[in-house]
């Protein structure tokens, strides 16, 4: 009241006495309403309201009071008015303090790529913050610096992109952009890449790489991107970069007329000359067609001991043992007998047997023995969710109309659309039934 009254040295003092901190809030407010910043920043000081304290004086323009609050004032935007402030003053260390802690990484980076030569800092900084503004004064510093290839990254991760392919395409550092682009995970400029490395590089194997990682995941364009992507894959010749990514295209797929395109291309039938067979046995893993790889292992390992390459033998045999036991004890669970006994009989050959675990061994012995008449669980099929044909339950590629199928996050089979529901904490996809659970 005192303070309303006009009496405002003795309503200071009256809320300075009062234990109360409300009190001491609403009269540095009433202070703030009549421009009296110093006492409002003392009684907000005295009422350990440090943020509230910190703007007053700012707008006092007492930057030794600001200055002896210190760590006490945590509010990120009074930090960077402060910053500001400082840094209008030319008083670079404390105002690069100042945005530090305000976690203002703009700020910081101008300060200290501008005026105090701490330029490495610098780039660390943007690199872990993913400073957009940061990026872009880090990127003009390279630039000056004749330093294309620092400027290319930074111009990257500070979102100009246009800027950072012209530049590239110039100095002819299309590589270093592409690299940029991918860590950064952009997707919106991979076609612009695929086209220019297969128009005007003619490189067969970067091409397809981008036409590969740009899927949309929609419709029928993500699976004509991949049989474009295998196209340019598989003609560059033989190339093992090509064939690791023509695998993940095949994999990414689940198309069956791209995996034996690829596996004919891996075996020889194309061109008569049959690949590294290691890229067969990966295919077959990736692919989970666990008996394929194991036959394959089992070439890998023969040709090993020829060389008298027998720890690189050996390691294939257990390799090999590992994947068939786990598809053996994969299978018993899914009821998948009659395939669980398929691969069990293949365990069990001497050469293989000796190296199964003790602990599945006496299991994987008894599957053999009583797996008379022993059959596969059919799986059900329901709907697609887009087209509404009957499909089999973890399908999630549909085989007719080609979208890529949600997963129901619990199951791992395709969401169908009268049992839908999504994640009420994370927005996963998943079975409505299955969340009730």
């Amino acid at each position: 009241m005192a303070i309303k009254t006009g009496d405002m040295n003795r309503g200071i003092k009256l809320a300075q006495k009062l234990p109360n901190r409300s009190i001491k809030k609403d009269c540095g407010l009433l202070l703030e309403q009549i421009k009296q910043f110093n006492e409002a920043g003392k009684l907000f000081e005295v009422g350990s309201f440090y943020d509230r304290a910190a703007a007053a004086y700012i707008k006092a323009k007492n930057w030794a009071k600001i200055k002896e609050l210190g760590e006490k004032v945590r509010s990120p935007k009074i930090l960077s008015q402060y910053g500001k402030v400082l840094e209008a003053e030319k008083k670079y260390e404390d105002a690069l303090k100042a945005y530090k802690t305000a976690a203002n990484y703009d700020g910081a980076v101008r300060i200290m790529v501008d005026h105090l030569n701490m330029v490495e800092d610098a780039v660390k900084i943007v690199r872990e913050s993913r400073s957009s503004e940061g990026a872009k004064i880090v990127a003009k510093y390279f630039s000056k610096k004749g330093d294309n290839e620092t400027a290319i990254e930074f111009l990257v991760i500070s979102q100009c992109c246009q800027e950072a392919f012209q530049m590239a395409e110039s100095e002819n550092l299309m590589d270093v952009y592409a690299n940029a682009i991918e860590a950064e995970g952009i997707v919106t400029q991979y076609e612009a890449l695929s086209q220019y490395y297969s128009t005007k590089q003619r490189d067969n194997i970067m091409a397809g790489k981008f036409y590969l990682l740009n899927g949309d995941y929609k419709a029928a364009s993500f699976y004509l991107k991949l049989k474009h992507a295998m196209e340019m894959l598989l003609s560059a010749n033989d190339d093992d970069r090509a064939l690791h990514l023509g695998i993940k295209c095949a994999v990414d797929s689940k198309d069956q007329q791209l995996i034996k395109k690829l596996t004919n291309y891996l075996l020889g039938e194309v061109d008569g000359v049959p690949k590294d067979p290691n890229f067969i046995f990966r295919l077959y893993v990736s692919l989970q067609m666990y008996s394929e790889a194991a036959k394959t292992a089992m070439i890998l390992s023969q040709e090993e001991q020829k060389r008298g390459n027998y720890k690189v033998a050996r390691d294939l045999l257990f390799h090999m043992v590992d994947i068939l036991t786990s598809t053996v004890i994969v299978c018993t669970k899914a009821g998948l007998n009659a395939s669980a006994f398929k691969y069990a009989v293949q365990l069990l050959r001497p050469e293989l047997r000796r190296k199964i675990s003790e602990k599945y061994r006496k299991k994987i012995e008894s599957i053999v023995r009583k797996a008379k008449d022993a059959t596969d669980e059919e799986e059900a099929k329901t709907p697609c969710p887009f087209c509404n044909e009957t499909i089999f339950e973890t399908t999630l590629i549909c085989q007719f109309c080609k979208n890529r199928l949600p997963c129901c996050v619990i199951t791992g089979k395709h969401i169908v659309v009268e049992d839908f529901a999504l994640c009420s904490n994370c927005d996963f996809p998943g079975y409505f039934s299955e969340f009730k659970k």
